[in-house]
């Protein structure tokens, strides 16, 4: 028997302890459900909350930027309006990289709350017995 079966790794295994009329708990079920249904759901839901995360407005203030566009207000040439646009799309590129960073930690934070919550309604349950 390997290290993993005798963790309890195999389905029949891991869910051989429970009786027909008392279910095992969420965080047995869990390693066994679809790996790629859990990716998708997760994906889902970054997305989600990246678009939501980006489409909030955010203020960078750069002095590159300040330089660049006062320049380009003052002598209105290709070459300064280049380095604008050079700036605007550094710009663009942090509020790109603070939004996912943003989404990110929000949907870690939304699923560990979901499942502390999953896991207290769990215990309660046991306790009414």
């Amino acid at each position: 028997m390997s290290n993993k079966e005798s963790l309890g790794w195999f389905p029949n295994q891991a869910f051989s302890q429970w009786s027909a009329t008392t279910a095992p708990p969420f965080w047995v079920k869990l390693p066994w459900m679809r790996v790629r249904k859990i990716l998708l759901r997760s994906l889902a839901m970054y997305a989600v909350a990246f678009v939501l995360v980006y489409l909030i407005p955010e203020h960078i203030h750069r002095r590159d930027f300040d330089r660049a566009f006062i320049t380009w207000l003052h002598d209105r040439t290709p070459q300064n309006e280049a380095a604008l646009r050079v700036e605007q799309r550094k710009n663009e590129i942090i509020h790109l990289s603070d939004s996912a960073v943003i989404a990110l930690v929000l949907v870690a934070l939304g699923s560990g709350i979901y499942l502390v919550i999953r896991f207290a309604k769990y215990k309660l349950k046991l306790r009414e017995r």
